[in-house]
């Protein structure tokens, strides 16, 4: 429903940083990993599943679990069991620089030099339970956003370099 960005440059003297935040909220993700804990086949279960509804009068958020069953996980039917607000707020690029006085690039016969470091995605805040909202195991088009089964979250970069101007 929102979605977003922030971005600003900041200059001192010879230095200069950039910082660029995104965000997005007012949306769910189906996080089918939390589904596969919770099947019954035996792979690689949470512990959760000792919460478990087992009979009439138990009060608890886990479904009944049914033996070899792909449904009562949400993986054959999705089941808001395995829904997550996926509201986050990103450090998606900061980058650092520093630009050579002009006066001493200029005895080495060129016309500018600049040392930069810059890093992406390195900060998520959120309280989505996977490692990242912002991802889709199917693909981010408009029919298949927001589900997330064993996704990996977006990667980190860190990218250091001298640019030279002649």
């Amino acid at each position: 429903k929102i979605y977003g960005g922030w971005s600003n440059d900041f200059r001192y003297k010879n230095f200069d940083l950039n910082v660029l935040f995104t965000y997005a909220a007012g949306f769910y993700v189906y996080y089918g990993t939390h589904a596969g804990l919770f099947d019954q086949r035996f792979w690689n279960n949470s512990v959760e599943v000792l919460n478990a509804w087992k009979k009439p009068g138990d009060i608890t958020n886990v479904p009944r679990p049914v033996y070899g069953d792909n449904v009562s996980n949400g993986s054959g039917l999705p089941m808001d069991f395995n829904l997550f607000k996926g509201d986050y707020i990103k450090l998606k690029n900061i980058s650092l620089g520093y630009t050579l006085p002009a006066e001493l690039v200029s005895k080495i016969k060129i016309s500018s030099a600049r040392f930069f470091v810059s890093a992406s995605n390195l900060a998520i805040f959120t309280n989505y339970p996977g490692p990242d909202p912002e991802v889709s195991s199917n693909g981010n088009t408009s029919n298949a956003q927001s589900i997330d089964r064993n996704t990996i979250a977006n990667g980190r970069q860190v990218t250091a370099g001298f640019s030279i101007g002649f």
